[in-house]
């Protein structure tokens, strides 16, 4: 929360993500610098990611085309996410 991290950032943590050996399974990223962009990383991960449950991303910079990318993934790619935290987004 409030690092200041950027979709250069979230494309490195995202591909962190993907690997058999992360059991992360809670993530907060509020209050950030990430965009649409970064939301597109962060969908492809949730592709392949088996243990995340939580995904905080409130107070970001997304806008309804980052909303899409992500209930696109959660409908038909994603089984273990449980909550999607979107809180205090001016754009969507």
């Amino acid at each position: 929360c409030h690092n200041h991290l950027t979709d250069d950032h979230i494309f490195q943590l995202s591909h962190a993500l993907t690997m058999t050996t992360c059991t992360l399974n809670r993530l907060a990223l509020t209050s950030n610098k990430i965009t649409d962009r970064g939301v597109n990383y962060l969908a492809n991960m949730l592709k392949n990611n088996g243990h995340l449950k939580q995904l905080w991303l409130g107070s970001n910079q997304i806008t309804d085309e980052g909303l899409l990318l992500l209930t696109d993934v959660l409908r038909s790619k994603n089984r273990t996410l449980e909550i999607l935290s979107l809180s205090h987004h001016q754009l969507i």
